[in-house]
């Protein structure tokens, strides 16, 4: 006969059994009644194992199992799941366009991929608004057509914006998880005058060698999606590298071929292009160089940096060690209420000049840590670090200042002068390299016909008397102006702007003022009704100007020359225009990281153009969403 089971065996078995439905993972108690397969979504756990809180859940939570293993008396019942609880009707204004418009920002603005809208979950919140509007489904493939619709309408509205216009384009080239980008900004300012206008045009994977013919070709081909041939690019703003100087030798001689009157390959596609041949061949028969060279400041500034930086390499590198020994574990504690010293990146100099300010600021802490740890002494660097900041300090923040906003060619010059001016008041060794070496740089700078220009119309630099430039370069410049006013005009005149005020008709007494001429010397002056001068008496005109303060806004200076100046007016609009730098393609080169991040590397070449498009112009993408969607809402 079998021995009754005592109540402490009763109850031991009970924990037993309780604990076999246990998993221990990380001395958490967590629920694991059904072996993980059909309740494996239950994600209820104890920080401190309790039993018999642990058979409440089983019983309340896994009532078939529970009952099955044997978590309830003979004699008990066990209660009824309760039924899942309906959700509560909700009152919303919401439509149509506002989900669609939504779904678009996700994948572009807050880089969500493109099957997000797919996803279950999301589909929860889709699904219901749908129905409830009685409209299609929210779908990734609905978004994709959006996305190219609205990709479209912004091109659209940049051609409109850019037609007739001489137009500044920027290059750069960027890699990504071993993908090749070409990055291409437009810059001009609106035909009503106002602040300059940056538009991104396309940033292109390039699959090959990046030769400078092939470059050529994939910018020619962003371009022609806008309407642009290669006659109404004005200047390429690039830097320094090898493949971008050669895409820009590149576009030159394709112009060069358009004006020796070659066909290209697609020449009777196109009834416009036609039109644009037949103006060039007759009004730009002298042009030398359609296409202007500008290297980017910022990027040359750098490389003066870096003409000096490199001689002193041993006490940079001596510096950066230091910076990364602070980063091991034996020191952590000493940072917790302070920050760790900056780790430069290699392209970027302004990193030393933080690195090294992060040293100089909290001097007192690194001389003790560098007492106390042999591999943290920076005895010897003191000196250089010192010297180094008061040197490269007025260059630190000038190049901030060009990376903030737009500074034309000029201003790049006085921005780069006040720096070197600066510089050259302290006294130090390594203060004379680095003015030597600016003033270097900008000679190659000064050689950029465009930058000239800038200064030749720049009232703080050619005034009377100034000794800037030579005759002969006054008189290629002159040439170079009137050759650019005459490419405005007949661009004007394609897209039907205002016609060009007609040449002066003879006056009368034109032949007395020829006769005086002819008595005292000079030459006769034809002026325009109104009191207007013709282009070249405008150009002239330069030779006589008042120097103005340092200070001026040189694009209000020629604001107040509108109405007596008109042709050089819109010249100089235009070299003031030309940017001096790459920052904006640079900037976008950061929405590329963010686009192509680590779950996202597969996007197709199409849909990374539609979508940078959209996300780099998200101003115009707004605007388009509204039209697009309400289009939709209508229907």
């Amino acid at each position: 006969m079998s021995a009754t089971p005592s109540s402490a065996e009763k109850k031991r078995s009970f924990r037993d059994l309780t604990k076999e439905n246990v998993e221990f993972v990380d001395g958490k108690a967590c629920c694991n009644i059904g072996g993980g397969g059909q309740v494996k979504r239950c994600r209820y756990y104890q920080e401190k194992y309790e039993p018999g809180n642990m058979v409440r859940h089983f019983r309340s939570r896994h009532v078939q199992i529970a009952k099955e293993k044997g978590f309830f008396r003979e004699d008990a019942e066990a209660p009824e799941e309760r039924p899942p609880r309906p959700p509560k009707k909700i009152q919303v204004a919401i439509n149509r366009q506002i989900v669609s418009s939504a779904c678009a920002r996700l994948v572009t603005v807050n880089n969500l991929p493109l099957s997000a809208i797919d996803w279950p979950a999301m589909q929860d919140i889709l699904k219901p608004l749908a129905d409830a509007m009685h409209a299609e489904s929210f779908s990734t493939y609905n978004t994709r057509c959006l996305l190219n619709s609205a990709a479209e309408r912004i091109r659209g509205k940049m051609a409109d914006e850019m037609r007739g216009k001489l137009i500044c384009i920027k290059i750069d080239g960027a890699s990504r998880h071993g993908r090749h980008i070409i990055g291409i900004n437009a810059q001009f300012r609106p035909r009503e005058g106002g602040d300059i206008v940056i538009r991104t045009l396309g940033m292109v994977e390039v699959r090959e060698k990046q030769t400078g013919k092939f470059l050529k070709s994939k910018i020619l081909e962003i371009l022609a999606k806008y309407e642009i041939g290669v006659e109404r690019i004005f200047c390429v703003t690039c830097d320094n590298g090898a493949n971008m100087l050669a895409t820009v030798r590149e576009l030159r001689k394709e112009f060069e071929i358009i004006l020796n009157g070659q066909a290209s390959d697609n020449e009777d596609d196109e009834a416009d292009e036609q039109t644009a041949w037949t103006i060039l061949r007759s009004v730009l028969p002298e042009f030398q160089e359609s296409v202007n060279l500008v290297r980017c400041g910022v990027h040359t500034l750098q490389l003066a940096v870096n003409d000096v930086t490199k001689r002193h390499d041993q006490h940079i590198r001596r510096v950066s060690e230091v910076a990364k020994h602070c980063r091991k574990v034996v020191y952590a504690h000493n940072f917790e209420q302070r920050p760790l010293p900056p780790l430069p990146p290699r392209t970027r100099w302004g990193g030393i000049y933080d690195m090294l300010s992060n040293f100089a600021k909290d001097k007192d802490f690194y001389v003790d840590m560098g007492s106390r740890f042999e591999e943290l002494d920076l005895t010897d660097s003191w000196s250089f670090i010192h010297d180094y900041l008061e040197t490269f300090e007025p260059v630190y923040y000038c190049t901030k200042n060009m990376q903030m906003h737009h500074v034309g060619l000029s201003d790049l010059v006085m921005a780069w002068l006040d720096a070197a001016y600066k510089v050259s008041m302290v006294e130090s060794s390594l203060a004379k390299e680095l003015y030597q070496a600016l003033d270097s740089r900008l000679q190659m700078l000064k050689k950029c016909l465009p930058l000239k220009a800038a200064l030749f119309l720049d009232p703080r630099f050619h005034y009377l008397d100034s000794s800037l430039f030579k005759d002969d370069e006054k008189a290629e410049l002159r040439k170079f102006i009137r050759d650019t006013s005459t490419r405005i005009a007949a661009l004007s005149s394609v897209a039907d702007e205002t016609p060009q005020s007609a040449e002066p008709k003879p006056n009368p007494r034109d032949g007395f003022q020829a006769y005086l001429c002819g008595m005292f010397g000079g030459q006769p002056t034809t002026s325009k009704a109104g009191g207007k001068l013709i282009l070249d008496e405008q150009i002239l005109s330069l030779d006589a100007t008042l120097q103005q303060p340092h200070t001026i806004d040189v694009w209000e200076f020629w604001q107040s020359r509108k109405s007596s100046h008109p042709e050089l007016y819109q010249v100089a609009s235009l070299i003031f225009s030309v940017p001096s730098n790459q920052v904006s393609v640079e900037r976008a080169f950061s929405a590329l990281r963010l686009v192509l991040a680590d779950q996202r590397t597969s996007l197709g070449e199409e849909t990374l153009e539609i979508i940078l498009i959209l996300k780099l112009n998200v101003q115009l993408f707004n605007e388009v969403l509204v039209e697009l969607t309400s289009d939709v809402e209508d229907e």
